[in-house]
């Protein structure tokens, strides 16, 4: 797609003491590249310790980094900008990628020593951010960890979780930052929403559509064994009362089955004693004459 017809959004990108943060130059690429409607316009914000894991070689030209000493530099005097409060005012999205464990306990508590941590501090709530924790399975086991992350998601923020896998350390375990092709998918629907899932229908002759109750069946492999004389029995909800259900047997050659259906927020779940078995095993909802 040519840029000119695309829409520009802005987007920060954070990065902290991780190693994982040598995974910057290609989020970076893979924004610029992106074949969709939007051309992306990055400023990179960096912790003192993020700088040891990348080389500002690798970052494609047009692309401003952004450390401690220029929020310091920018300003001498009032009226001079104040940059953690124009880059928050100047992005459409903010990605922390990745979040240590040290700016994960800094952000939580509203600790603001550096400017990736005052650009967070400043962020407008109404705009999303997103953050993807980092670091060693042990940190990340800590019971702190899990409080500090649900609080920043209690805030409205948005965690790219952290992933299992072996880390730089040698050790295996969660922690590891999300893939990066993860992260930017999650930074698309920001803007580009995915469609949203078809639902299980039922189209009645009267071509309305009826939301079928989501039906979750699990074999019971043991029972089976110990009662193979046993058959399946299906439930069907009435879709017309909501209320009445309908019992069925079929002959199958599996085992007993477990029905759990959903209703907003109750379950239930049921399972049938043995019947007789009917002669069809083409089973219908309610009084419609589509078959399931």
């Amino acid at each position: 797609m040519n840029n000119s017809t695309k829409l520009n959004k802005n987007i920060i990108i954070g990065c902290t003491g991780s190693v994982a943060t040598v995974k910057l130059p290609l989020l970076i690429k893979m924004l610029l590249d992106c074949e969709c409607p939007i051309k992306f316009v990055i400023k990179i914000v960096v912790t003192e310790r993020a700088k040891h894991f990348f080389d500002s070689k690798d970052i494609p030209l047009g692309v401003q980094i952004f450390n401690d000493e220029d929020e310091w530099k920018m300003w001498s005097k009032r009226g001079d900008p104040v940059l953690h409060i124009d880059l928050g005012k100047w992005a459409d999205v903010f990605v922390i990628a990745p979040m240590d464990a040290n700016s994960l306990a800094k952000f939580a508590t509203g600790i603001c020593d550096n400017l990736l941590m005052c650009t967070a501090r400043a962020w407008e709530p109404t705009k999303p951010l997103l953050f993807c924790p980092a670091m060693n399975t042990k940190m990340y086991d800590h019971p702190v960890t899990a409080e500090q992350i649900g609080k920043l998601k209690k805030w409205g923020y948005i965690e790219i979780p952290s992933i299992s896998k072996e880390l730089v350390c040698g050790d295996t375990g969660v922690g590891a930052m999300a893939e990066v092709q993860t992260i930017y998918q999650q930074i698309l629907e920001c803007f580009i929403p995915p469609p949203p899932p078809s639902p299980h229908s039922l189209i009645r002759p009267s071509e309305k559509i009826v939301a079928i109750d989501e039906i979750q069946i699990e074999d019971n492999r043991d029972l089976k064994r110990n009662h193979p004389e046993q058959k399946d029995i299906v439930a069907e909800k009435n879709t017309i009362t909501g209320e009445e259900f309908y019992e069925h047997e079929i002959e199958k050659n599996d085992c007993p089955i477990n029905i759990t259906r959903s209703y907003g927020q109750q379950q239930q779940q049921t399972q049938f004693p043995s019947q007789s078995p009917v002669d069809s095993t083409n089973i219908y909802m309610g009084n419609t004459s589509a078959p399931q």
